[in-house]
């Protein structure tokens, strides 16, 4: 596999389509062909991987059961539509290093996007904080990636924030099938939000959560006496990290638990991610679903 880019280390490249081409062409150009193909009827309708053929022809179930890489040759092939949902909310603005969860988390959208116009399909874009500040249909085209990646560029992290609010009018609008990508730290009502995502599910939509924290959100390594300030709010809380260190992680992971066990009971996929986890570790995911989506 090639090589995979620190999210810290993306900060040096000029622009977001610069960075999305680097994540996504250097993610690809780690696939090498595997050994020759032999007699088992598993591989009678595929091929090896050879650079040039389209991404989202790469059997990912083949890959996981042989570690080789090969293309589907046998099924008809239709144009995706794909949503990605934003988390503009003042708390993603938190950053702990170089990078906060917002910028991880922009990128993150900004890869996607590059990669579903590699593969012809399309991208739209719902920027919210509690109401929608941007909002771009699924379309496809470079003039159209060109005009997701720059209001991507323009965000800010502002306002609280309301995930279930924006999962509720996204079912109102929900036309035909398509895949839904929400990438936020899921602060909220997480019971509402559960509901939320459950009902875009149950259209028969594909659901791919994302929740980004930020390094030490999940670690909580802090050493010193700290005053934690809210983002969304003016309250701050003075406190020792090494007397609330354990209590800390443990209701972290009651609460990441929480929307994980809850979400795979619906066949939402779930992701936890931290702004130091690559890019390249999401794109794997996102690739997994979808090649069970299938076209």
């Amino acid at each position: 596999m090639g090589k995979y880019f620190e999210p810290a280390e993306l900060v040096k490249f000029s622009g977001l389509f610069v960075i999305a081409k680097t994540v996504v062409n250097g993610f690809f150009a780690g696939l090498h062909p595997g050994a020759k193909k032999g007699a088992s009827s598993d591989f009678a309708e595929h091929r090896e991987y050879a650079p040039g053929d389209e991404l989202k022809r790469l059997d990912w179930k083949v890959l996981g059961k042989t570690d080789r890489y090969y293309i589907k040759e046998y099924r008809e092939e239709s144009t995706l539509n794909c949503n990605i949902l934003l988390d503009c909310s003042a708390s993603m603005d938190y950053a702990s290093g170089q990078i906060s969860k917002f910028k991880y988390a922009v990128y993150l959208a900004a890869v996607l996007s590059y990669l579903l116009s590699k593969q012809h399909d399309k991208a739209g874009l719902t920027a919210f904080n509690t109401k929608t500040m941007e909002a771009l249909p699924p379309k496809a085209g470079k003039a159209h990636l060109t005009l997701l990646l720059d209001s991507l560029e323009k965000l800010k992290p502002v306002g609280a924030t309301g995930v279930a609010g924006v999962l509720k009018e996204t079912i109102s609008r929900v036309k035909g099938k398509g895949i839904y990508i929400l990438i936020s730290d899921l602060y909220g009502e997480q019971a509402e939000i559960i509901k939320q995502a459950r009902l875009l599910a149950a259209g028969k939509n594909e659901v791919i959560i994302f929740q980004v924290l930020d390094h030490e959100e999940i670690n909580f390594s802090f050493k010193e006496p700290q005053t934690f300030e809210g983002l969304e709010d003016i309250e701050t809380i003075p406190a020792l990290p090494d007397m609330i260190q354990e209590e800390y992680k443990k209701i972290l992971r009651e609460f990441t638990d929480g929307y994980k066990n809850a979400f795979h009971g619906f066949g939402i996929d779930y992701v936890l991610l931290s702004t130091k986890t690559p890019l390249e570790e999401a794109l794997v995911h996102y690739l997994a679903r979808r090649a069970r989506v299938g076209k």
